[in-house]
């Protein structure tokens, strides 16, 4: 007996001399310090919670479920073994809560929320449709710090203030985020309950011997208990999974997303709103949408061609996506899944008005995606033309063609007509004249030493 309280004693300040160096690492990892752009995963991919809801979601195996497969190995026979020693949140919560004067003895009136939530997920992802992959504490952790990096996206902002409500809640009542409310936590006490129930049983039967072993209930009252309400939680998962998928697979993009971003159905499902692609994109034309048509929407990542295109040769955002939401590629792959396809509104095209543009889409397009028609008697007209085939929706053409707007991107499979009759309802001007004497707008655009049209 008086070894076992040694070994404790010595184990508790090792124990937190561990934490606080995982926290500090989890730090350095999230505020991208470290010199390789992928350590940014390191933080949300340890999770086992969303690493095994994207990898059923996605039915593949990405870096992240790579990262957290050790996690999920260890708490399979050590449970809450991340919670104890690694989680950065959990020392911050624990924190939290030995300043507190309430005991933590309340917080088993609370009911295992967590639990709830990690098994609705996991229903739901088996048709594709995971839920509420972003409570989960090293996604909030990620975002919050993130906003060192970058102070402002709204998602930034609004994970450091559940990552302070979060602690407010452990002080008020200390352990109940980690042990009723974390899906991380309950994802690791679900992984260990098998083992956990036979492990007792076996211990119940060399106590008791083998006479007893045949009137003992193969499983106590309370896991049966506990089996049927998992088993409701995930039908229910499963008929929103469902749902969700049916209604989501006939639905079109209504905004644009970045390369190699998953179904318009399943994005907002799998993004973590972590603020990774934000934070990585060195043209800085990734932004958090902060109005969006369904809640499930709000806050994902979208693509804003205002002062800069995707560069051709960055695919920055699809290494440090840690659900799959954005499909790891190479700068040579982005055609397989682009950005959207750029559309040329003739009548706003300078071409199709008899005046000069120096053909500057043509020139700025990186892919050589935009050819011009050549002239003929049937219409007596010049204009570029984009070829789907090379258009990957970067928006190099956009910014050629800014001062006339001529040229947007479309996400993957709107229609054109639905471009040109928001701009009517929205009251956009037309192209400006130049006949009026008021002078010619693209003139001061251009630089002096532009190209003349060939």
């Amino acid at each position: 007996m008086v070894r076992i309280r040694r070994r404790h004693a010595l184990r508790r300040p090792l124990r937190t001399l561990v934490r606080c160096c995982a926290l500090a690492a989890a730090v350095v990892a999230t505020l991208g310090l470290l010199p390789w752009p992928e350590a940014v995963l390191v933080v949300p991919g340890a999770s086992p919670f969303v690493a095994t809801a994207a990898t059923i979601a996605t039915r593949s195996v990405g870096v992240a479920a790579l990262i957290a497969a050790p996690v999920l190995v260890v708490v399979l026979v050590r449970r809450r073994w991340f919670c104890r020693w690694l989680c950065p949140v959990g020392l911050m919560a624990e924190c939290a809560g030995r300043l507190s004067p309430v005991s933590a003895s309340r917080c088993r009136r609370v009911p295992p929320i967590g639990k709830a939530v990690v098994l609705l997920s996991l229903a739901g992802a088996c048709f594709g449709f995971p839920f509420l992959l972003w409570l989960d504490p090293l996604v909030l952790f990620s975002a919050a710090f993130g906003l060192a990096h970058d102070p402002l996206p709204s998602a930034g902002r609004i994970a450091a203030g559940a990552l302070a409500g979060l602690l407010v809640l452990s002080f008020a009542l200390p352990g109940v985020w980690c042990r009723r409310l974390c899906p991380l936590g309950a994802t690791q006490e679900l992984a260990a309950m098998p083992g956990r129930v036979f492990s007792r049983r076996r211990m119940a039967s060399a106590q008791q011997g083998d006479g007893d072993e045949r009137n003992r209930p193969w499983l106590p009252r309370r896991s049966v208990l506990a089996m049927a309400l998992g088993a409701v939680c995930a039908g229910v998962g499963a008929r929103f999974g469902l749902v969700g998928r049916a209604q989501g697979q006939e639905r079109l993009s209504s905004v644009l997303r970045p390369p190699g971003a998953a179904p318009p159905w399943q994005f907002p499902q799998l993004c973590l709103r972590c603020g990774n692609c934000v934070r990585a994109c060195p043209a800085g034309i990734i932004r958090a949408a902060r109005q969006s048509e369904t809640i499930g929407d709000w806050l994902t990542p979208v693509v804003s061609i205002e002062n800069d295109y995707c560069r051709e040769d960055c695919c920055a955002c699809t290494q440090v996506c840690p659900s799959g939401a954005i499909i790891p590629g190479n700068a040579a792959a982005k055609h397989q899944r682009p950005i959207g396809l750029a559309h040329v509104d003739l009548n706003r095209c300078r071409l199709t008005q008899n005046l000069d543009c120096h053909e500057r889409c043509v020139k700025e397009c990186p892919y050589e995606a935009i050819t011009m028609r050549e002239w003929s008697w049937e219409d007596g007209l010049i204009y570029p033309i984009v070829h789907a085939q090379k258009c990957p929706g970067c928006g190099a053409c956009v910014l050629a063609c800014s001062p006339m707007d001529a040229i947007r991107v479309l996400p993957p499979g709107v229609s054109p007509s639905a471009v040109v009759d928001s701009r009517t309802r929205e009251g956009e001007q037309e192209a400006p004249e130049t006949e009026d004497g008021g002078g010619d707008p693209f003139d001061d655009w251009m630089p002096d030493d532009a190209g003349t049209q060939g």
